[in-house]
């Protein structure tokens, strides 16, 4: 609604000003400056927080050490990543901290990801989307099926609806 999409454009802002005045490229140290901003924006007057809207948000950063091997940096809040490495499907859970409600700071996951490795960063409305042929509603379980039995697929092909199921 109204709030969340408040929420959504101020801390895109906040985020575009941290990654040009800042420099920064830290996943962790962006949603930590964002948490700062929102806290200081939104509690200027308050003795504890008025925002009553929390934030889901993740954001990543991939570094190319090699040919086939990066660098991938994650951090969340309340916002998982998931990547799917040949059809083993591993879930990095974000801080369950909402930015601007908190004075803790978020933790910074490092994983080696190759080539080939598919990376998920969904909103969290993804699991509420309905489709099949019975028309469900998808859920976090179903949805992340769909993702693990996409995995070995190239990207264009995983949302092609009329692709033929694996065996």
């Amino acid at each position: 609604g109204v709030p969340g999409a408040f929420m959504s454009v101020l801390s895109l802002n906040m985020i575009e000003n941290i990654l040009i005045e800042q420099g920064a490229v830290s996943p962790a140290h962006i949603l930590d400056e964002l948490n700062k901003e929102l806290s200081e924006t939104l509690n200027k007057d308050a003795d504890r927080p008025v925002s009553k809207f929390g934030l889901d948000v993740g954001l990543v950063s991939i570094e190319k050490s090699s040919d086939e091997v990066f660098i991938l940096e994650f951090a969340g809040a309340h916002h998982p990543l998931l990547i799917n490495k040949a059809g083993q499907l591993t879930e990095i859970k974000g801080d369950k901290i909402f930015p601007g409600m908190s004075k803790e700071k978020f933790r910074l996951h490092h994983m080696e990801i190759r080539k080939g490795d598919m990376i998920y960063l969904f909103t969290d409305g993804a699991g509420d989307q309905f489709g099949g042929e019975k028309r469900e509603k998808l859920f976090s379980s179903r949805f992340r099926e769909w993702i693990t039995d996409r995995g070995g697929r190239c990207r264009r092909s995983q949302c092609n609806r009329r692709e033929p199921r694996r065996p």
